[in-house]
């Protein structure tokens, strides 16, 4: 945003300079949570979208696709577990 002509720096988010990425800024939040939504499109193509709440100061929203090359392609077979049946217990004579 500190690139733009008009950007005024109210001085919420922090600056850095990184070697590798030039000016950047940043806030990071000491509490927040995840809202996360995914649906299949296809055998191996799911859409993400995601809302994480930093309310009252900010709001984040991301949105992308997963590709999964091998999705669950072998199923996991569960252990049969078979009990045997119980005999009828003895009568006692009372």
């Amino acid at each position: 945003w500190n690139r733009f002509s008009d950007y005024y720096d109210s001085g919420f988010f922090h600056r850095y300079h990184s070697q590798h990425l030039g000016d950047i800024q940043y806030k990071v939040f000491w509490y927040a949570f995840e809202l996360a939504w995914q649906w299949q499109l296809t055998e191996k193509l799911d859409f993400n979208f995601g809302f994480t709440p930093g309310i009252p100061l900010a709001m984040s929203f991301s949105a992308g696709l997963t590709y999964w090359p091998h999705r669950f392609e072998k199923k996991i077979e569960q252990p049969k577990v078979h009990l045997g049946r119980r005999k009828n217990p003895p009568v006692s004579a009372n």
